[in-house]
């Protein structure tokens, strides 16, 4: 039972410092990432899926800045 125990710990250590060294590489990556300003894949669409007969204030109810337009058209900004 003793050795299984010891054996663990070290599992796990192991583990441990693996997963400390990916993430400290991967936070690294992504500081370079941003000062660049460049993606691999950039997001190109969005597609979002909503329920059927679900309201608009089901889902942006107590999104503060979800409110009623004032009837101006939309016009993209370029």
């Amino acid at each position: 039972m003793h050795r299984f125990t010891a054996v663990g710990a070290a599992s796990l250590a192991v583990a441990g410092l693996v997963v400390a060294s990916a993430t400290a590489s991967s936070a690294h990556d992504q500081r370079d990432d941003a000062r660049r300003g460049a993606t691999a894949t950039p997001i190109k669409h969005l597609v979002v899926i909503f329920n059927e007969n679900v309201s608009f204030d089901h889902y942006f109810a107590t999104y503060p800045n979800a409110a009623n337009t004032d009837g101006t058209r939309f016009t993209a900004a370029h």
